[in-house]
């Protein structure tokens, strides 16, 4: 009897600690990449000129290196407004209002609230040092414009900046040992000044084409340059 009383409290006190335990946190793998992401994010739009902005809470998806989806939410959790990008072109759906404005990337440089989106290709393009322990590179872009990356000691992104705008990457976090950092602060040569905090991250999971795909039933689709109050 002593011995099957022991048993039972050795079995519970097994169950007990692995019930508690955690994942071990894979270190981070410089030299791995993302590929698709989906997360959590806390954004903030701020036009440094005006000092006027905006804030909100939503969900990114994306699949590198040109489809992007971004969902911002109200304190509610109903869909305020939607981002899609694939290639060149933008789609933006004003939820509430039941309209969208479609257009490309080259349509958005009068308007302040999507300089962003015209850098985020830019933004989520992976540059590695040239040579082992390099902290700074300077190089000419396929576009002709030259811009200057800081890494930090394993090779990842601090900072880009080129042609008066700058992206800072801020605390890279492990997510099966592929890093993707806790923040990116985007700053145009406009003045606006796009920060997005990532949460929750899921990395290089199959993503359904489908969410790439915006539902425009029962929506008036208007030129992007036609986007009231941005």
């Amino acid at each position: 009897m002593n011995h099957i009383k022991s048993f039972i409290i050795f079995a519970f006190a097994v169950l007990t600690f692995s019930g508690c335990a955690t994942a071990p946190i894979v270190p981070i793998d410089p030299t791995a990449n993302i590929n698709n992401l989906s997360c959590d994010i806390s954004l903030s739009i701020k036009n440094t000129n005006t000092n006027k902005g905006i804030s909100g809470r939503g969900y990114l998806i994306m699949s590198l290196p040109d489809k992007f989806r971004m969902i911002i939410l109200s304190p509610f959790g109903t869909t305020v407004a939607e981002m899609f990008m694939t290639g060149d072109k933008i789609l933006y759906i004003a939820s509430t209002e039941n309209k969208a404005y479609k257009g490309s990337i080259y349509d958005v440089e009068s308007i302040p609230a999507l300089q962003g989106w015209r850098l985020l290709r830019w933004t989520t393009e992976r540059v590695y040092p040239e040579t082992p322990g390099q902290t700074e590179l300077t190089r000419k872009r396929s576009d002709g414009v030259t811009e200057t990356i800081i890494f930090d000691s394993q090779g990842l992104i601090l900072k880009k900046s080129a042609n008066g705008e700058e992206v800072v990457y801020e605390g890279y976090q492990s997510v099966g040992g592929v890093p993707v950092p806790k923040a990116i602060t985007i700053k145009d040569r406009y003045g606006v000044k796009t920060r997005i905090v990532i949460e929750d991250p899921e990395v290089n999971k199959e993503l359904d084409p489908a969410a790439f795909s915006p539902n425009l039933e029962g929506i008036t689709v208007m030129p992007l340059r036609d986007i009231p109050g941005l």
